[in-house]
């Protein structure tokens, strides 16, 4: 798996020396690469954060899970947890 860290890091790098490159002839492009870097920083932070909420909810499912294969009522879960009870339905269904 790439590290999204990584990645947003060359792209900056890269992006830093196209913008060296076209300074030198147009004066107009200045700053141009901070509102670049800006963007890109904030989708790298924004792609970061909705892995992490892909990661929870995928824990949760899987607590929830382990709570039904040992029983526990779903109204227990739901309070737990923190799932609506049609998700907790369906992970009981399925």
């Amino acid at each position: 798996m790439i590290n999204s860290t990584c990645v947003y890091r060359v792209v900056l790098e890269y992006t830093n020396m196209l913008y060296q490159e076209l300074y030198k002839g147009y004066d107009e492009l200045r700053g141009a690469d901070t509102m670049l870097k800006d963007m890109i920083l904030t989708y790298s932070e924004e792609a970061e954060l909705r892995g992490i909420e892909k990661g929870i909810e995928k824990n949760t499912f899987e607590i929830a899970r382990k709570m039904l294969d040992r029983g526990m009522a779903l109204a227990d879960i739901v309070e737990i947890v923190g799932l609506p009870l049609e998700k907790v339905q369906t992970l009981a269904q399925g």
